[in-house]
């Protein structure tokens, strides 16, 4: 097999992101519900924003652990902690691209083409690094023997 030759991509790893998707979704609407509520109750615009990403990012973390990628590596409250550390690191760096491409982008082809750019390789990013960085799958010391 040469280095460029295309290989299918497995059914598993389209339900994967295709769980990862809807949780995304999922995400959006918490994020949204909270500011919302929030600011109707007269918390301000900026307060609510930032709590309601928090909310999202909160159900992201646990939907992801759960339900997208199904993380049974964190059994312990260190290797939790060490897991949400490493979620929290990720989100920080997506934060990033999504700031550098809108960015980057916006100048040349608007702000409508810039969102959606940025928003591309927000996800594309994110899926990478939390597939195989955050919620990767980890040998255990007696699969290892094996």
């Amino acid at each position: 097999m040469t280095l460029f030759q295309m290989r299918p991509i497995p059914l598993s790893e389209i339900a994967t992101f295709t769980r990862y998707a809807m949780t995304g979704l999922a995400n959006t609407a918490v994020d949204a519900s909270f500011f919302s509520v929030l600011v109707l109750t007269g918390v301000p615009p900026s307060a609510a924003n930032l709590l309601g990403f928090l909310a999202g990012a909160i159900n992201s973390f646990a939907m992801n652990r759960h339900f997208t990628f199904r993380d049974h590596n964190s059994s312990s409250l260190m290797e939790t902690l060490n897991t949400l550390a490493a979620f929290a690191s990720v989100t920080a760096f997506c934060s990033g691209i999504t700031y550098i491409s809108f960015e980057a982008v916006r100048p040349y082809f608007g702000i409508a083409s810039a969102k959606c750019c940025a928003i591309a390789l927000t996800v594309v990013c994110g899926y990478l690094l939390n597939r195989f960085f955050v919620f990767r799958r980890r040998v255990s010391p007696e699969e290892k023997v094996q």
